[in-house]
Protein backbone atom coordinates (compact mmCIF):
# COMPACT_ATOMS: atom_id res chain seq x y z
CA UNK A 1 0.00 0.00 0.00
CA UNK A 2 1.49 3.37 -1.01
CA UNK A 3 2.25 5.85 1.72
CA UNK A 4 1.49 9.56 1.48
CA UNK A 5 4.11 11.18 -0.72
CA UNK A 6 5.17 7.87 -2.28
CA UNK A 7 5.36 7.31 -6.02
CA UNK A 8 2.61 5.17 -7.54
CA UNK A 9 2.06 3.49 -10.88
CA UNK A 10 -1.03 4.21 -13.01
CA UNK A 11 -1.53 2.19 -16.18
CA UNK A 12 2.15 1.26 -16.09
CA UNK A 13 3.38 4.83 -15.73
CA UNK A 14 5.23 6.02 -12.63
CA UNK A 15 3.53 9.05 -11.10
CA UNK A 16 5.14 11.64 -8.79
CA UNK A 17 3.95 11.73 -5.17
CA UNK A 18 0.84 13.68 -4.24
CA UNK A 19 1.41 16.55 -1.85
CA UNK A 20 -1.34 16.29 0.79
CA UNK A 21 -0.22 19.55 2.39
CA UNK A 22 -0.48 21.81 -0.66
CA UNK A 23 -1.62 25.30 0.33
CA UNK A 24 -2.38 26.50 -3.22
CA UNK A 25 -5.54 28.70 -3.30
CA UNK A 26 -8.76 26.91 -4.33
CA UNK A 27 -9.26 29.12 -7.38
CA UNK A 28 -5.78 28.28 -8.67
CA UNK A 29 -6.25 24.55 -8.02
CA UNK A 30 -9.57 24.55 -9.89
CA UNK A 31 -8.08 26.43 -12.85
CA UNK A 32 -5.17 23.99 -13.02
CA UNK A 33 -7.47 20.97 -12.81
CA UNK A 34 -9.77 22.41 -15.48
CA UNK A 35 -6.80 22.78 -17.85
CA UNK A 36 -5.70 19.22 -17.10
CA UNK A 37 -9.20 17.84 -17.73
CA UNK A 38 -9.52 19.73 -21.02
CA UNK A 39 -6.19 18.25 -22.13
CA UNK A 40 -7.11 14.79 -20.88
CA UNK A 41 -10.32 14.49 -22.89
CA UNK A 42 -8.26 15.14 -26.04
CA UNK A 43 -5.67 12.46 -25.25
CA UNK A 44 -5.39 9.21 -27.16
CA UNK A 45 -5.59 6.97 -24.10
CA UNK A 46 -4.81 3.27 -24.22
CA UNK A 47 -7.18 1.53 -21.79
CA UNK A 48 -10.94 1.06 -22.06
CA UNK A 49 -11.36 2.35 -18.51
CA UNK A 50 -9.69 5.66 -19.33
CA UNK A 51 -11.74 5.95 -22.53
CA UNK A 52 -14.85 5.55 -20.38
CA UNK A 53 -13.51 8.21 -18.01
CA UNK A 54 -13.09 10.59 -20.95
CA UNK A 55 -16.74 10.00 -21.89
CA UNK A 56 -17.82 10.63 -18.31
CA UNK A 57 -15.74 13.83 -18.16
CA UNK A 58 -17.38 15.19 -21.30
CA UNK A 59 -20.83 14.37 -19.92
CA UNK A 60 -20.04 15.95 -16.54
CA UNK A 61 -18.66 19.09 -18.18
CA UNK A 62 -21.83 19.43 -20.25
CA UNK A 63 -23.97 19.25 -17.08
CA UNK A 64 -21.80 21.85 -15.35
CA UNK A 65 -22.01 24.14 -18.39
CA UNK A 66 -25.78 23.80 -18.49
CA UNK A 67 -26.01 24.55 -14.76
CA UNK A 68 -23.92 27.70 -15.15
CA UNK A 69 -26.18 28.83 -18.00
CA UNK A 70 -29.35 28.12 -16.01
CA UNK A 71 -28.09 29.70 -12.81
CA UNK A 72 -25.61 32.45 -13.72
CA UNK A 73 -23.44 33.80 -10.94
CA UNK A 74 -23.00 37.49 -10.23
CA UNK A 75 -19.20 37.10 -10.27
CA UNK A 76 -17.82 34.68 -12.84
CA UNK A 77 -15.74 31.88 -11.31
CA UNK A 78 -15.49 33.59 -7.93
CA UNK A 79 -14.41 30.57 -5.91
CA UNK A 80 -14.15 30.40 -2.15
CA UNK A 81 -14.11 27.57 0.34
CA UNK A 82 -16.32 28.12 3.35
CA UNK A 83 -16.97 25.89 6.33
CA UNK A 84 -20.46 25.96 7.79
CA UNK A 85 -20.93 24.22 11.15
CA UNK A 86 -24.29 23.26 12.64
CA UNK A 87 -25.26 20.79 15.36
CA UNK A 88 -28.82 20.48 14.04
CA UNK A 89 -28.26 18.15 11.10
CA UNK A 90 -27.87 18.70 7.36
CA UNK A 91 -31.44 19.76 6.63
CA UNK A 92 -31.45 22.42 9.34
CA UNK A 93 -27.96 23.55 8.34
CA UNK A 94 -29.08 24.10 4.75
CA UNK A 95 -32.13 26.02 5.98
CA UNK A 96 -29.99 28.30 8.14
CA UNK A 97 -27.38 28.88 5.45
CA UNK A 98 -29.82 29.50 2.60
CA UNK A 99 -31.84 31.93 4.67
CA UNK A 100 -28.72 33.86 5.63
CA UNK A 101 -25.34 34.05 3.92
CA UNK A 102 -26.49 31.82 1.06
CA UNK A 103 -29.81 33.51 0.39
CA UNK A 104 -28.97 34.18 -3.28
CA UNK A 105 -28.09 30.55 -4.04
CA UNK A 106 -30.42 28.78 -6.47
CA UNK A 107 -28.51 25.60 -7.27
CA UNK A 108 -25.93 23.42 -5.51
CA UNK A 109 -23.57 20.88 -7.06
CA UNK A 110 -23.87 17.48 -5.36
CA UNK A 111 -21.44 14.58 -5.67
CA UNK A 112 -24.07 11.83 -5.47
CA UNK A 113 -23.56 8.86 -7.79
CA UNK A 114 -26.12 6.39 -9.12
CA UNK A 115 -24.89 3.63 -6.78
CA UNK A 116 -25.20 5.81 -3.65
CA UNK A 117 -28.20 5.44 -1.32
CA UNK A 118 -31.22 7.18 -2.90
CA UNK A 119 -29.28 7.67 -6.15
CA UNK A 120 -31.19 5.22 -8.34
CA UNK A 121 -33.96 7.59 -9.42
CA UNK A 122 -32.00 10.84 -9.67
CA UNK A 123 -31.46 12.90 -12.83
CA UNK A 124 -28.75 15.50 -13.56
CA UNK A 125 -31.10 18.25 -12.27
CA UNK A 126 -33.47 17.56 -9.36
CA UNK A 127 -35.28 19.97 -7.02
CA UNK A 128 -34.88 19.13 -3.34
CA UNK A 129 -37.39 16.72 -1.81
CA UNK A 130 -40.45 17.87 0.10
CA UNK A 131 -39.55 19.19 3.54
CA UNK A 132 -36.08 20.36 2.46
CA UNK A 133 -35.05 23.97 1.77
CA UNK A 134 -35.77 24.65 -1.92
CA UNK A 135 -32.85 24.65 -4.36
CA UNK A 136 -31.86 22.76 -7.49
CA UNK A 137 -29.53 19.81 -6.94
CA UNK A 138 -27.05 19.42 -9.80
CA UNK A 139 -25.48 15.96 -10.18
CA UNK A 140 -22.52 16.15 -12.61
CA UNK A 141 -20.96 12.80 -11.60
CA UNK A 142 -24.19 10.81 -11.28
CA UNK A 143 -23.24 8.11 -13.80
CA UNK A 144 -19.60 7.64 -12.77
CA UNK A 145 -18.69 4.11 -11.70
CA UNK A 146 -16.38 3.45 -8.75
CA UNK A 147 -13.43 2.31 -10.87
CA UNK A 148 -13.84 5.31 -13.18
CA UNK A 149 -13.67 7.69 -10.23
CA UNK A 150 -10.39 6.18 -9.07
CA UNK A 151 -8.98 5.96 -12.59
CA UNK A 152 -9.64 9.70 -12.96
CA UNK A 153 -8.21 10.69 -9.58
CA UNK A 154 -5.03 8.70 -10.02
CA UNK A 155 -4.40 9.43 -13.68
CA UNK A 156 -5.00 13.17 -13.18
CA UNK A 157 -3.04 13.27 -9.90
CA UNK A 158 -5.95 14.85 -8.03
CA UNK A 159 -5.39 15.20 -4.29
CA UNK A 160 -7.63 13.02 -2.12
CA UNK A 161 -8.03 12.16 1.56
CA UNK A 162 -5.17 9.98 2.77
CA UNK A 163 -7.65 7.61 4.47
CA UNK A 164 -8.36 6.12 1.06
CA UNK A 165 -4.80 4.82 1.07
CA UNK A 166 -5.52 3.04 4.36
CA UNK A 167 -8.44 0.85 3.31
CA UNK A 168 -11.33 3.30 3.55
CA UNK A 169 -13.61 3.39 0.50
CA UNK A 170 -16.53 5.55 1.71
CA UNK A 171 -16.29 8.24 4.38
CA UNK A 172 -19.11 9.18 6.73
CA UNK A 173 -19.11 10.04 10.42
CA UNK A 174 -16.00 9.57 12.54
CA UNK A 175 -17.77 7.01 14.73
CA UNK A 176 -19.42 4.85 12.06
CA UNK A 177 -16.81 4.66 9.29
CA UNK A 178 -14.17 1.93 9.20
CA UNK A 179 -11.66 0.46 6.75
CA UNK A 180 -13.42 -1.72 4.20
CA UNK A 181 -13.16 -5.37 5.31
CA UNK A 182 -12.98 -6.43 1.63
CA UNK A 183 -9.56 -4.74 1.45
CA UNK A 184 -8.03 -6.35 4.53
CA UNK A 185 -4.71 -8.04 3.83
CA UNK A 186 -5.00 -11.62 5.06
CA UNK A 187 -2.34 -12.69 7.54
CA UNK A 188 -1.11 -9.14 8.18
CA UNK A 189 -2.69 -7.60 11.27
CA UNK A 190 -4.24 -4.19 10.68
CA UNK A 191 -3.10 -3.92 7.05
CA UNK A 192 -5.47 -2.89 4.28
CA UNK A 193 -5.08 -2.36 0.56
CA UNK A 194 -5.88 1.11 -0.87
CA UNK A 195 -9.39 2.03 -2.00
CA UNK A 196 -8.71 1.74 -5.73
CA UNK A 197 -8.02 -1.98 -5.35
CA UNK A 198 -11.64 -2.75 -4.40
CA UNK A 199 -12.92 -5.27 -6.94
CA UNK A 200 -16.71 -5.05 -6.55
CA UNK A 201 -18.19 -1.55 -6.59
CA UNK A 202 -21.20 -2.88 -4.68
CA UNK A 203 -18.85 -3.23 -1.68
CA UNK A 204 -17.96 0.47 -1.64
CA UNK A 205 -19.91 1.14 1.57
CA UNK A 206 -18.94 -2.12 3.32
CA UNK A 207 -16.99 -0.11 5.90
CA UNK A 208 -19.96 2.09 6.79
CA UNK A 209 -22.41 1.38 9.61
CA UNK A 210 -25.01 3.71 8.13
Amino acid sequence: MPETGAETSVNGQTQPPINHEDSTPLRTLCAELHAKVEAFVQEDVETETLKNVQTQCRHSLSIISEALERYPTSTKYHLALSRYVSQKGMKAAFAEYLSGAGSSIQAIFVGTRRTDPHGASLTPFDPTDRGWPPFMRVHPVLEWRYKEVWAFLRYMRVEYCVLYERGYTSLGGTNDTHPNPRLKVEGVGGAYRPAWMLEQEGDERAGRES
